[in-house]
């Protein structure tokens, strides 16, 4: 989905970024649904790790009896509120596309 657009799944690493991006989510994400950020464990169960930097997950904020596995939950999303809930990957949801901003180097004089 994000790879569209030369970009990949979210990765949140502080509470101060987990407050932006819940509140991009409350403003413009009008269906209440959860959505797709980019941590998984589906390499190793309980072993959450971000997968466009591939870095386990230092900064988490779970909802209350989360992360569950609840039927093979692997993926990670979070909800209007900012509390983290893991989702199975197959679920059909909307995702939030991160893209680093890139700038060209001068070359010196």
């Amino acid at each position: 989905m994000c790879m569209t657009y030369g970009a990949y799944l979210t990765e949140i690493t502080s509470q101060e970024e987990n407050n932006f991006v819940s509140q991009l989510v409350r403003q413009n994400h009008l269906s209440g649904k959860e959505l797709w950020i980019g941590g998984s464990d589906t390499l190793s169960e309980g072993h959450w790790i971000w997968g466009h930097s591939e870095t386990l997950l230092q900064y988490q904020n779970w909802n209350v009896g989360e992360p569950d596995d609840d039927n093979g939950q692997d993926c990670l999303t979070i909800r209007l509120d900012g509390r983290w809930d893991d989702l199975r990957c197959d679920d059909n949801t909307y995702g939030i596309c991160e893209k680093r901003k890139y700038t060209n180097p001068e070359v010196g004089k």
